[in-house]
């Protein structure tokens, strides 16, 4: 997961130390004939994923950035899913978040700790599987594959519709939800979040800034 690609079909091997492999699709219409993974044209297809529910997510972009991180959990995708979707288990790990449903076009809601919220929209859903929803104007995905039994690799990716000075706080911000999500899974305490941005958030602008070229302001 750690090869990058683009249209010029440049790999980019990148380490940030964070801990987490890092898989990015730099996305545009640049007529080279290369067909990209979240291409608009390009229907996200499961059947050969590995994930056996042989359903096309068609999550059409022909623009922006994705940004993937994966991880090895030791559970079988049944128990992480819920992890993913059970609010009493996914407020453990990310505690704004709760579901209104879990079907196309159901809220969920970001809860701010100051009072009131925001709505995403859930996109699609295959229970055990996959999940998507929107993220202002983002959209995260993750996928579940249990490549063996007992044990399911998770990838996150995060479609950024444009690159603006948020967008390292909102990846790190995701980072962090994904080590803790890991800690809960293990039955771990949950690491402080606050110290866990200081940590990781100048790693993931440089890592942001390596691959786009663009500098973000703090």
């Amino acid at each position: 997961m750690s090869e990058h690609e683009h249209c010029q079909h440049h790999d980019h091997d990148h380490s940030c130390g964070c801990g987490h492999d890092h898989h990015h699709h730099h996305e545009h219409a640049c007529g080279c004939g290369h067909d990209h993974h979240h291409d608009h044209a390009h229907a996200h297809d499961h059947a050969g994923c590995g994930c056996g529910c042989g359903h096309d997510h068609g999550h059409e972009e022909n623009q922006g950035v994705s940004v993937q991180f994966s991880g090895v959990f030791n559970l079988p995708k049944e128990q992480v899913w819920s992890l993913l979707t059970e609010n009493d288990k996914l407020q453990s790990w990310y505690p704004e978040l709760e579901f209104q449903g879990l079907e196309t076009g159901a809220s969920l809601k970001f809860n701010y700790k100051t009072g009131g919220h925001e709505d995403m929209m859930v996109l699609d859903v295959e229970p055990n599987a996959y999940l998507s929803f929107t993220w202002d104007l983002n959209i995260i995905t993750f996928e579940l594959l249990e490549l063996e039994p007992g044990k399911t690799t998770l990838i996150f990716t995060e479609w950024l519709a444009e690159l603006n000075d948020h967008s390292p706080k909102d990846l790190t911000s995701w980072m962090i939800a994904l080590q803790n999500m890991a800690e809960v899974a293990e039955g771990k305490p949950v690491s402080d979040r606050e110290a866990q941005f200081h940590e990781y958030y100048p790693k993931i602008k440089e890592m942001l800034t390596q691959q786009t070229d663009v500098v973000f302001e703090d």
